[in-house]
């Protein structure tokens, strides 16, 4: 029987796969920064993370953990050194040692090449994409599972820019006709992760949607199934401050073939989101 530690439960996809865990009757630690958390960990050295292993005793270890904020990432590398990839070689060198399974949860903005990579392919262009390959390198080096994901949800604090458009949070909207992606809903997601738990390998894994989609393509369909009128512009994005990735579509031919996975329509995809402002 499975006993699973997550590592950022309180973040988006941490609690939704602490949800999909309990639906599954699995045991299941969510552990969060929050030092009044019962499985709280600070991750400044191996020791407390190994105190909290040896307490729990889990034989599988999600690691949620990640600083995702772009700018940050690059405008602050301590930070984003210390959020990305001191802690994930905390995770996998303590989970190597104690030879417990750990999946990692990446990016697909570890990807900027044109049409659909695959796992061999990445090539980040920022801080933020760098950080998460240096990140999956301790967790494949100790024997772990790596995943690469896009996921779309209702984010509660309006963080997303889809929530910030359906709530009227931007004057100006500009949408990127030339950035595209292929997520999942985050339902389908931690549904993939957890009906998975012992079929991922050593290796690094695309999860996301048969089809990609762009960023401006996507709002609009947003706008047009929930019939919201908002004003934008469609652009071109380009930036020389932090450079972005233009194409982060994911072949998911591989995940598709080990794990027979079921092939997921962005479109249907969206229509999960859209129902959760219903």
């Amino acid at each position: 029987m499975n006993k699973v530690l997550v590592l950022g439960a309180n973040g988006s996809l941490g609690k939704a796969i602490c949800k999909e865990l309990a639906n599954n009757k699995i045991i299941y630690f969510g552990q969060t920064r929050s030092k009044k958390n019962k499985f709280f960990s600070d991750f400044i050295d191996k020791k407390n993370f190994l105190k909290l292993l040896n307490t729990i005793k889990p034989n599988i270890v999600i690691n949620t953990i990640s600083n995702i904020d772009v700018d940050e990432c690059e405008n602050d590398k301590f930070k984003c050194f210390n959020d990305n990839i001191l802690t994930a070689h905390i995770v996998s060198s303590v989970c190597g040692l104690k030879k417990i399974k750990q999946i990692y949860i990446s990016t697909d903005q570890v990807y900027s090449n044109t049409g659909a990579s695959k796992e061999k392919n990445a090539n980040p262009l920022n801080n933020y994409g760098r950080s998460k390959i240096i990140a999956e390198r301790f967790v494949l080096k100790n024997k772990g599972s790596v995943l690469r994901v896009n996921f779309i949800h209702k984010d509660k604090k309006l963080r997303t820019f889809h929530d910030k458009i359906i709530n009227k949070k931007i004057n100006k909207i500009f949408l990127y006709k030339n950035i595209f992606f292929n997520p999942l809903h985050i339902s389908t997601l931690a549904n993939i992760i957890v009906q998975n738990l012992n079929s991922f390998n050593c290796d690094a894994y695309n999860i996301g949607s048969k089809n990609k989609i762009s960023k401006k393509d996507f709002i609009v369909k947003i706008c047009n199934i929930l019939k919201l009128k908002r004003k934008f512009k469609s652009v071109n994005y380009s930036s020389k401050i932090i450079p972005r990735p233009l194409d982060m579509t994911m072949n998911i031919s591989k995940i598709c073939r080990l794990l027979k996975n079921k092939k997921y329509d962005v479109n249907e995809e969206i229509h999960k989101l859209c129902k959760e402002y219903i």
